[in-house]
């Protein structure tokens, strides 16, 4: 599976499962937030919670990939309800 690189901000919701904002900026620069679980996007996740922001992943599908970029289709919309952007390709991980 896919992953696109994410800055995890900060806690929004400690009840469980805990919700963290994170920031994903695209190839042009313009700065997305999500609000997902804990859990999806920092794997190690018991441990660090106090060391916000941190880098972190988003699971993602790569729709098309052309040289150093990429179009992508997150699992989860931003908060405005974008689902497809486009990352450089450097920004992609395998989970």
């Amino acid at each position: 599976m896919q992953a696109v690189r994410v800055e995890v901000l900060r806690l929004v919701r400690s009840e469980s499962p805990g919700w963290v904002e994170c920031s994903l900026v695209d190839s042009a620069g313009t700065e997305w937030l999500f609000v997902e679980k804990v859990q999806t996007v920092l794997h190690d996740h018991e441990s660090h919670l106090a060391f916000l922001p941190r880098p972190g992943v988003l699971a993602c599908a790569v729709t098309r990939e052309e040289s150093e970029v990429a179009t992508i289709e997150t699992h989860v919309e931003s908060t405005n309800g974008q689902t497809v952007f486009q990352v450089l390709a450097a920004q992609l991980v395998e989970m």
